[in-house]
Order: C-alpha cells, then structure tokens, then sequence
C-alpha cells in the first residue's frame, strides 16, 4: 500500500470536502428559512395627540404567523439567582419570565388580534403612557417587556425595554 502526503490526500478529495460542505450549509439555511418565526420590540411612539410605547410582531420568515394575545411584563420583586434555581427545581422546568408579572392592564382590547401576519411584514399594538402608569404602581423599576402568544401557545419575548418614567414605584437602589 503506498504512502500518500496530507497534501495529496487534500488535493484528491477537496471537491467532496466542498460539496460536502456546502450541502450542510445548504440544508441549514433550508431548515431555517422553512420554519414560520415571529419577533417581538418595544419602541416609543404616539398615535394622534396620545404619546407611549408601540409593541411591534415582527414576521421575518417567508410564511404567515398567527398572533393570537400581547401581556406585558414587569418586575414585581428582586430576583435572585437562589430564587431562579429553587423554582427550577420546584416547578422541573425553565422559562424565561421568572419573577416577571404578567399584566394585560395596560393593553387596548382593540388591539387587532388575534391577527395573522403575512410573511415579511408587522403588527404593531399601541399602549397610551398613562395605561403604564397604572401598570408601575407594584413595579420595582420602570424596564418591561412584551410577549406575545402565537396560535399553538408558544410565547415570544421581547428583550427588556427601559420605558424611562419616573413610575413613584419601590426603588432597589
């Protein structure tokens, strides 16, 4: 059997090394672009004379999605991590909103959902700044976040969003 260099090997395998490689590449980006996915933000904004904050669903993907209900969040109380790792342990499951209180307070019932978003495309539900306000009064700092929950139950997190209010609520400095 004869001996070959690494660099013999290479050059007499690099075109399956390379279709290989981009088969694999191809079948992720596949994969990703097939499933539905929907984004959630928080940015401010006005509607007429009325100033607060938008909830904007994003649909990124090439297929519609179903938005069926939008909650706020907001801190109630300081959590810790001995406090994260006891609900994991009593409850045996993770999530994302631990010591976030849930609160549809500050939403419009005629937000138009539930909706369904056409692919590359958003729905964007507004909250008047003095719905929040309501909303501030058992919060510990004035950060929210939204979720929105889809047709089959799944939530969707949008990263905390700092409103900027003086809310009067308890302070943790």
């Amino acid at each position: 059997m004869d001996s070959i260099t690494l660099g013999e090997w290479f050059g007499n395998n690099a075109l399956a090394i390379y279709a290989a490689a981009l088969s694999t590449l191809l079948a992720v980006v596949n994969i990703r672009s097939s499933r539905p996915r929907m984004r959630v933000v928080m940015v401010h904004g006005s509607k007429g004379e009325d100033h607060g904050f938008y909830v904007q669903i994003l649909n990124p993907s090439g297929h519609p999605v179903h938005a069926h209900h939008v909650w706020l969040l907001y801190q109630y109380k300081p959590y810790t991590l001995r406090d994260l790792m006891e609900d994991v342990a009593r409850f045996r499951t993770w999530s994302p909103s631990w010591g976030w209180c849930h609160s549809d307070v500050a939403i419009d019932k005629d937000n138009g959902l539930p909706i369904t978003i056409s692919p590359y495309t958003a729905h964007r539900v507004f909250i008047p700044i003095d719905n929040l306000r309501m909303m501030f009064l058992d919060s510990i700092h004035p950060r929210v976040r939204a979720v929105v929950q889809d047709a089959l139950g799944r939530n969707h997190y949008s990263p905390q969003f700092n409103t900027g209010m003086d809310f009067g609520g308890a302070s943790l400095s």
